[in-house]
């Protein structure tokens, strides 16, 4: 063999290796998610989370050679957020395991909430049905917050107030599922900025606005259709002011760095 065809033979050798490695780093199953480990469950299960990862990752549009789950071009940050949405968690974490084991850490938000309408306290669940009424030793335990004899603990569920025009039961449907997961959020979100407050109300005749009941009673106005964070930190600046001013009625912090009360 001449030296120009040995050095076409290793040139089609060298070109096979080339694309065989590709077709096993790329195309092969061998980098494909094949199992999810999930830990940090209480309520969700595992087999739905680990349906919605396959779906997520399945769903990702336009052409690739490699499969959709090939774990070396799955974005962990963008696909924790669309969990944390899909699974409504506090958060999650993404980390690629191994080769082909995806883990998962959920941290999971509260599946129920107690809703008081004039003097009935019941439970909520996330589809915004009362599950049942709370009680006796449940009911003392959230109406000396409400009273403000206590601080509310951060591990307590959301205390909402609306006052609704009948009486509510078992079965009754005080909200749409969108809304008692937004009550959910907002709550946690006051907690998480280390404000305490005795109940989130929700006004009727206003839906951009809503009142979070301070510790001391008055209640604190909020705009629950614009971003929360930067009116929860004027609020708790006003707070920290350590100021005379004596807030009789109402606060409101519905514009950021501006507070008005009476």
């Amino acid at each position: 063999m001449t030296s120009s065809g040995t050095r076409r033979v290793f040139y089609f050798i060298g070109l096979f290796s080339v694309f065989g490695w590709l077709y096993v780093f790329f195309v092969s199953d061998l980098f494909s998610i094949d199992q999810i480990d999930v830990t940090g469950l209480k309520s969700l299960d595992a087999v739905d989370v680990n349906r919605e990862v396959y779906a997520l990752l399945d769903q990702r549009r336009g052409w690739r050679p490699w499969s959709t789950r090939q774990i070396w071009f799955i974005d962990e940050k963008k696909l924790a957020d669309e969990l944390k949405t899909q699974l409504f968690a506090e958060n999650v974490t993404v980390d690629k395991k191994s080769t082909h084991i995806l883990r998962l850490i959920v941290e999971e938000r509260t599946s129920k909430l107690i809703f008081h309408s004039h003097k009935q306290y019941v439970w909520v669940d996330l589809q915004g049905l009362v599950t049942s009424e709370l009680t006796k030793v449940e009911r003392q335990t959230v109406q000396s917050r409400l009273l403000g004899q206590r601080l509310p603990n951060p591990l307590e569920p959301p205390v909402v107030h609306k006052d609704l025009d009948e009486l509510i039961a078992v079965g009754y449907r005080v909200a749409e599922s969108s809304q008692v997961k937004s009550w959910i959020q907002i709550t946690s979100e006051i907690m998480d900025n280390g404000i305490p407050y005795r109940e989130f109300n929700i006004p009727d005749n206003d839906k951009n606005t809503a009142a979070i009941v301070s510790p001391d009673g008055y209640p604190v106005y909020v705009d629950i259709e614009k971003p929360l964070e930067p009116q929860l930190k004027t609020y708790k600046a006003f707070k920290e002011a350590r100021t005379n001013f004596k807030v009789s009625e109402y606060l409101d912090v519905r514009i950021p760095g501006r507070i008005y009360y009476k």
